[in-house]
């Protein structure tokens, strides 16, 4: 996992007010995730409906701006987040945050790349499928070089795994 912060007193006591800050965000992600319902009005459903989301209309739009973008795997933000917030509310710091930032969105066209072949349910509000948008395209661009879809998929859901036992910390830093 991480270090141990080095100085005790005030740069310690702002890493976990950080870590208590994202942990609130990461209960907002997975509430208005968890409450999405692609018959609320959002930016790409006008219609004069009070949102169900329990965040309202900022909740509606931002839940269907991510199930549109990445599908099923808009589920992995929260998951990234709240590793990092009870590491900072832990007193721990992940070694090159700057990096596991940056690595962040890989997770997500990765794994949205491995939800692409999935059949959705019939349930599933989404026509585009269970990888979103960048599923799709990626899927797309991935045909051409002759990967079959199960291989492609396989190997972006490989991908996304590695990235996302480093981007949590799970993997040291040498």
């Amino acid at each position: 996992g991480g270090t141990l912060l080095p100085r005790p007193g005030l740069f310690r006591s702002l890493i976990a007010f950080v870590g208590f800050v994202l942990l609130v965000c990461t209960f907002l992600l997975v509430t208005l995730l968890a409450t999405y319902n692609h018959n609320d009005p959002s930016w790409n459903h006008a219609i004069d409906a009070m949102p169900t989301n329990l965040l309202g209309t900022s909740g509606a739009n931002l839940a269907d701006l991510l199930v549109q973008i990445f599908g099923a795997a808009a589920l992995l933000l929260p998951v990234v987040a709240l590793d990092w917030s009870v590491r900072l509310l832990a007193g721990r710091w992940l070694g090159r945050f700057w990096l596991r930032v940056l690595l962040s969105p890989a997770i997500l066209v990765a794994a949205s790349l491995a939800l692409a072949i999935v059949p959705p349910p019939m349930r599933w509000p989404q026509h585009i499928g269970f990888g979103g948008v960048i599923g799709s395209i990626a899927r797309h661009f991935a045909d051409p070089f002759g990967a079959a879809a199960p291989v492609s998929a396989m190997a972006a859901a490989v991908l996304a795994g590695l990235i996302l036992l480093y981007v949590s910390g799970f993997v040291a830093d040498y």
